[in-house]
């Protein structure tokens, strides 16, 4: 049922029902709820995908979160871009971050901020 829903106001109502019926989500529902957000959220987007990806770097190895995009981002939303965190690294049609630069206690509020500036109506 979850896959199938289009709208952000519907999967808000379907996990309003469930913690009615359930009372608190575990950890695990709360982010399910926070992907397919951000899943709905880049409907209106150039991107392609979000994933996470693991890379060696000097003995150790980092998260990195990589957004694909299926068109060429503009000047204006790279500004908009290093507005939300600095720390993006730009690339030909990808963006990319070590997680160890979003903050660890809202790296939801953070990619969803970076979706919302890759929207159409923020060109």
């Amino acid at each position: 049922e979850l896959s199938d829903i289009r709208e952000i106001s519907d999967l808000d109502e379907r996990f309003e029902e469930l913690t009615k019926k359930r009372g608190t989500l575990p950890v695990n529902l709360k982010n399910l709820y926070c992907l397919l957000r951000l899943k709905l959220e880049a409907q209106d987007t150039a991107i392609e995908s979000i994933d996470t990806i693991h890379v060696s770097e000097n003995g150790s190895v980092k998260a990195r979160l990589v957004i694909k995009f299926l068109a060429m981002y503009t000047p204006r939303q790279i500004e908009n871009l290093l507005r939300t965190n600095p720390g993006w690294v730009l690339g030909e049609n990808q963006i990319k971050i070590d997680f160890d630069r979003l903050d660890p206690k809202k790296w939801f509020d953070d990619i969803d901020a970076v979706v919302k500036v890759f929207q159409t109506n923020k060109t």
